[in-house]
């Protein structure tokens, strides 16, 4: 008999909820990233670590998912793990969050490079023939290649740009005092500081780890990365104009609690 798995994971988080922390002497770490943030790099980093498996926590085994599998959480609980999702903060996330005892780094990155970063992404796909990696957050347009440089970027100010302020602003709500606060990192911080950013994941996700290993660790992880000199600091700045950054800050206006200075705004 086939089991419904989409409604057995609903009765299955419906009953979690009601119970305590499920205590695990392991380590359950969520890596939650923005897209063209560099989280493959951070990826790479963590899953570096001897005792960590890198696991897919949602029914697609991708990481586009808006929410985690409550039955893979459970079918995990035993196990050394890092999960990459591009996940909001909300729905039944934060109390799995505690429930699961798991460990949180968000990974950011300037509003206005994303706009160019995710630019480059769709070219490259439309010259390619590929399929834009992140399509729950920006619809394929095959039109896309055709059109001028600022309509491009317009496109992606009004089209993904929402789901990165809506993204950072659930994390941010999280109250410093929870105990599944997350670790803030940056891509300028993670690329341009490597071996600090690395030690500063570690920590906070209570790994252990010696000094050459690391650096051995993260010297190769980085040799093997694209050109990051393509997506250096700065580059929004200069493509964006002033009316595309105030339709980024406007967007931004309307969590008036949410300090988006981090993104460069």
């Amino acid at each position: 008999m086939q089991i419904n798995t989409s409604v057995f994971s609903a009765h299955l988080q419906q009953y979690l909820t009601s119970q305590e922390t499920l205590h695990s002497e392991h380590q359950h770490i969520l890596l939650a990233c923005m897209p063209k943030s560099a989280s493959r790099t951070a990826l790479a980093l963590l899953e570096g670590h001897a005792s960590l498996d890198h696991i897919s926590l949602n029914e697609t085994d991708s990481n586009l998912s808006e929410s985690l599998d409550s039955l893979k959480l459970l079918l995990y609980q035993g196990r050394n793990w890092v999960a990459h999702h591009h996940v909001h903060c909300a729905l039944t996330l934060p109390t799995q969050l505690k429930r699961f005892s798991i460990r949180t780094i968000t990974l950011t990155r300037n509003l206005f490079d994303v706009c160019v970063s995710i630019r480059d992404h769709m070219l490259k796909a439309a010259r390619h023939g590929g399929l834009v990696m992140f399509a729950h957050i920006i619809p394929h347009t095959p039109e896309f290649a055709d059109w001028s440089e600022q309509e491009q970027l317009d496109f992606i100010i009004v089209m993904a740009i929402p789901w990165y302020v809506k993204f950072y602003a659930s994390w941010h709500m999280i109250a410093p005092s929870q105990d599944y606060h997350p670790l803030w990192i940056d891509y300028d911080q993670l690329i341009g500081h490597p071996l600090e950013t690395t030690r500063t994941m570690f920590a906070h996700c209570g790994l252990d780890y010696d000094v050459e290993s690391l650096s051995c660790l993260v010297a190769t992880v980085m040799e093997r990365q694209p050109n990051f000199n393509v997506d250096r600091r700065g580059r929004g700045e200069e493509s964006l104009t002033k009316l595309q950054k105030d339709k980024i800050r406007h967007l931004c206006c309307h969590y008036p609690a949410v300090d988006f200075s981090r993104l460069g705004v």
